[in-house]
């Protein structure tokens, strides 16, 4: 009974995290209300934070339809191994404020929650294909499409409050989109963490830097962390590895004594890091998720920096998930802050920075007053799906107001005793495979056919077997993603059901792919999807991710069917309760 509950709870949770990523099904770019640019003021900085750049793209028109289609796969971006890299640069043009830069790299960027088949965040490479210089001395641009910050305002106060108390953060404003004259609305226009800001910040870019994406300080999870530079001295990472085997160490302290991290970790700064975190709700930053930071190994003065990364699902205070963190004075579920957090000495540090940041950086009035501000400035400026911004910044005025008063009733009598255990980040693991060949005289993205003479075998762990007794039905697309974990663009199914022959018992796959693709006639399709088991309707709390490839070779004549084959991984999710220490 105890497992059926881990897998109903954990498929619950699944659904959650999608629903939150607002994996919405992607459409071709829509016409869009035609807004005219407004004329540029040039004479403040570009970062200025009442300064709104403005941000002009010119792409073919095909290929901004191939920029938008792309997307990341899901499952292997959850693999052990640094998530890959599925987005292409495409050529065009830009102008910043009036400033134009010719033959410039245009790419989609984002995980998973900020994915978007209608207004992509961008990647900008002035030098990409040709060299331009550089802008307010920068060589690329980093817009975010505030998908997943409602309010707009979150990325950028939180990056203006990290610097305020002292952390490395990039600087940040809002600014307003357009590609090929149509109005993508405001976007999130974040310094890059690149060798510029590595110089201005540290002194030197020569150390080593690394993203963490669903990761932590474990030996067996250091592959996670993402290189962002020196790649030519090898794939070792040294560096991280002292840490995680020092943070070994303090467990088997019964003293809590976190002196050997100290040596290996800038602890002042990032304990600024980790209260700020904490204080802003971010539970989707390092301390409570495992996720959106950088880590940066000084050469001054040879201990890893913290350097915060996106913040869009901060100002809130949202603690959706059962495995997330009960408090609101601090998170403790990534590692490094669960080992600190024990050591008597760095708990009472802690608690003395978070009251220092609330008597002196964190201003309710300066924040509402700048909120109000934004509001009024962006207005006439926003794209259509924006318009949720009122009822958001609702709430993140809520936020603001009460915050002190909940973190002081919950720190009255000294720091909070922290329950939570640390928990190795989420992730996917292999666990067999499938494979299969069909029938089916699908024509059109409008007229799915039929699927027929299914032949499909695989194997779940060492156990082989064949779909026995096996149907197929072919589906068209619908507005939205039909399953769990479906990224952008992916809105055409094919699912297959029969039988195992190794236990008989009913097995169906659901194979999801881009219409797009399908239009275009790809030989080779990416598909994603889910594998479930059983009958019913629990059967849906067995589902299991799957991922891979499609062929649809229609018949030359058009008279006879065409056929298809699949190829797949079957995937489970491993540690989403977080395996406890």
């Amino acid at each position: 009974m105890k497992k059926n509950l881990k897998t109903i709870l954990t498929v619950v949770l699944l659904i959650s995290i999608t629903s939150l990523c607002g994996l919405a099904e992607g459409k071709k770019p829509e016409k869009a209300k035609k807004t005219e640019p407004a004329k540029a003021k040039t004479k403040k900085s570009f970062f200025d934070e009442r300064h709104m750049p403005v941000i002009e793209v010119t792409i073919a028109k095909k290929d901004w339809v191939k920029l938008c289609s792309e997307s990341r796969e899901f499952v292997p971006s959850l693999v052990l191994a640094s998530p890959p890299r599925p987005f292409n640069y495409y050529r065009g043009d830009v102008k910043v404020d009036g400033k134009v830069f010719k033959s410039v790299g245009i790419r989609k960027k984002g995980f998973i929650g900020s994915l978007d088949g209608e207004r992509p965040s961008l990647k900008i490479k002035f030098n990409q294909y040709q060299k331009n210089g550089k802008y307010a001395g920068l060589d690329r641009l980093t817009l975010n499409n505030n998908k997943q910050d409602r309010a707009i305002v979150s990325q950028y106060l939180t990056y203006r409050l990290f610097r305020q108390v002292g952390v490395k953060a990039t600087r940040c404003n809002l600014c307003q989109v357009f590609v090929n004259g149509q109005n993508l609305g405001i976007y999130s226009n974040v310094e890059s963490v690149k060798p510029a800001f590595l110089k201005r910040n540290f002194g030197s870019a020569k150390g080593n830097l690394y993203e963490g994406t669903l990761a932590d300080f474990y030996e067996d999870r250091i592959d996670r962390f993402q290189k962002k530079n020196n790649k030519k001295k090898g794939k070792k990472r040294k560096d991280l590895l002292r840490v995680a085997r020092a943070l070994a160490k303090i467990k088997t302290n019964k003293k809590g004594d976190s002196t050997p991290v100290h040596q290996l970790v800038a602890i002042d700064d990032f304990l600024k890091f980790w209260a700020v975190e904490s204080l802003v709700g971010f539970w989707d930053g390092y301390s409570s998720n495992q996720n959106n930071f950088f880590v940066y190994m000084n050469p001054s003065d040879k201990k890893l920096h913290f350097i915060p990364w996106g913040a869009d699902s901060a100002f809130t205070d949202r603690r959706f998930m059962l495995f997330m963190d009960k408090y609101k004075s601090v998170n403790a579920r990534g590692l490094l802050c669960n080992r600190l957090y024990n050591d008597p000495v760095v708990r009472m540090k802690y608690h003395q920075t978070l009251l220092g940041i609330l008597k002196k950086q964190w201003n309710e009035k300066d924040l509402l007053a700048e909120i109000d501000r934004v509001e009024a400035s962006v207005k006439d400026k926003l794209h259509r799906n924006q318009r949720g911004i009122r009822r958001a910044l609702r709430s993140t005025r809520k936020f603001v107001k009460g915050r002190r008063a909940s973190i002081m009733r919950e720190i009255r009598n000294g720091p909070v005793k922290v329950t939570t255990k640390a928990g190795r980040p989420a992730y996917m693991a292999e666990i067999g495979e499938m494979s299969g060949t069909f029938l089916t005289d699908w024509k059109t993205i409008k007229r799915p056919g039929k699927i027929s003479l299914i032949k499909a075998q695989g194997r779940i762990g060492k156990r082989k077997f064949e779909l026995q007794q096996a149907k197929g039905d072919a589906k068209s697309a619908r507005r939205r993603s039909p399953g769990m974990g479906v990224p952008p663009q992916l809105s055409a199914s094919i699912e297959i059901n029969g039988k195992r022959s190794s236990d008989a018992r009913n097995t169906k796959i659901v194979l999801l792919f881009s219409r797009i693709s399908l239009d275009a006639k790809n030989e080779e399709i990416t598909i994603t999807g889910q594998m479930t088991e059983g009958s019913g309707f629990f059967s849906g709390f067995s589902a299991k991710p799957i991922a891979g490839h499609l062929t649809l070779i229609p018949d030359k004549d058009k008279k006879k069917p065409g056929k298809g084959s699949f190829s797949i991984k079957i995937y489970e999710m491993r540690n989403m309760f977080g395996r406890r220490d």
